[in-house]
């Protein structure tokens, strides 16, 4: 570390941009990553699969408000019991129901 230290501030950047050069660099440092296809084509794509996700939850949340579950927590407790697992397959939050309403209520009829 002392060697960097001993670089200019100007160096210090010339070292972040170029580490080829044979000097060494900062510890932890990593190269900047490439885009990838299209600006916003990832987002599109997880957009894509939420919004599937979310068109196949709809029976089931409307079988939950039949039976008279329709505030979000129980919601998130009944979908957490019927083992219907998240995005993540993790328990069912009441901001997760709520992302989840306010996506099905986008979704195009």
């Amino acid at each position: 570390m002392s060697e960097l230290s001993s670089v200019p501030a100007k160096g210090l950047k010339a070292l972040l941009k170029l580490p080829l050069t044979g000097k060494p660099v900062p510890p932890g440092w990593k190269p900047p990553r490439l885009p990838r296809g299209a600006p916003g084509e990832a987002a599109a794509k997880r957009k894509a699969v939420a919004d599937a996700r979310a068109a196949e939850l709809v029976p089931v949340l409307a079988e939950l408000r039949t039976d008279g579950i329709t505030s979000v927590r129980r919601v998130a407790a009944a979908l957490t019991e019927r083992g219907v697992p998240t995005a993540r397959g993790g328990p069912w939050h009441a901001k997760e129901v709520q992302r989840l309403l306010v996506r099905i209520a986008a979704l195009p009829a």
